[in-house]
């Protein structure tokens, strides 16, 4: 795409009106809800975290635009084609805005009425082309249960609330290190740039890292910590990019690692929660 982060989005944002003040047109508008993820069965979870949307009409960027807003339009026509993509914050940075790959766009035809507000919700898919290489729910047997700190009575067990499986991992000063990661090596994974995406939800009251570990031989690993995920009580989404680590390494297979280690001056009962894990890839 030809967006510019920075382009036009303060401009629409916050002075839309300046914007179009000498034009002799009529600006009309959109108020774009917060959108929904459609899923089937094998995609998992259609929880999602989309944050943007990133308009372009008419073969013109229009900026990006937080989503649940409304959004002004100046159409040179009666009719107007208009598409819609989803963006995210990369790795959960929030200067890090980006169009998420994996999630389709959006196409609207539109006729605008001058000065009315128009209201949407939109749903996004993801591409048909979008490959898994695995989706972790909980609701079966467990995924991640390779252990990489070298103590057999830690590791990640699954847990249910209200229904609800999710993995969870409990350092504790007899067990300070829990290091876990796929049981199975995925040698599916793309090397040539394509993008590799790790999406997950988690809760947490101690910190944790998410990394990626890539095969060179049947005993010779390489592991690369990618994040630290700080505290959150709530459950929170995330999108991890893995393709430069990937793209870089052209290692045979990979597997993702959760790690986490007790905090002495931390809360007492210590944990981490995740859930609905997938490794995506085209």
């Amino acid at each position: 795409m030809r967006f510019c982060k920075y382009l036009i989005f303060f401009s629409f944002c916050f002075s839309s009106c300046s914007l179009f003040e000498n034009s002799e047109l009529e600006v009309s508008y959109i108020h774009f809800n917060r959108p929904n993820h459609l899923t089937t069965v094998e995609q998992g979870s259609n929880v999602h975290n989309i944050k943007d949307l990133w308009i372009e009409m008419d073969a013109d960027d229009l900026g990006v635009f937080p989503t649940d807003k409304t959004v002004p339009f100046l159409p040179q026509s009666n009719e107007s084609t208009i598409f819609v993509f989803a963006g995210i914050k990369n790795n959960g940075i929030q200067t890090d805005a980006v169009i998420y790959p994996f999630y389709d766009f959006v196409e609207i035809e539109k006729t605008f009425v001058p000065g009315e507000i128009d209201t949407m919700t939109l749903d996004f898919e993801y591409k048909p082309e979008t490959l898994f290489s695995f989706v972790e729910d909980f609701d079966g047997g467990l995924l991640f249960a390779r252990d990489e700190d070298e103590d057999p009575d830690s590791g990640m067990t699954i847990q249910s609330q209200s229904g609800n499986n999710y993995g969870e991992m409990i350092p504790s000063e007899e067990h300070p290190q829990i290091g876990v990661s796929n049981i199975i090596n995925y040698n599916d994974i793309p090397l040539n740039s394509q993008p590799v995406y790790l999406e997950l939800e988690y809760r947490n009251n101690t910190p944790f890292t998410i990394g990626i570990i890539g095969q060179l031989t049947s005993d010779t690993d390489f592991t690369n910590v990618k994040i630290l995920i700080t505290p959150k009580e709530e459950w929170n989404k995330i999108y991890i990019d893995f393709t430069n680590e990937v793209n870089l390494s052209q290692l045979n297979a990979y597997r993702i690692v959760f790690a986490t280690v007790w905090d002495e001056n931390g809360v007492d009962d210590q944990f981490v929660h995740i859930d609905n894990v997938k490794l995506l890839h085209f």
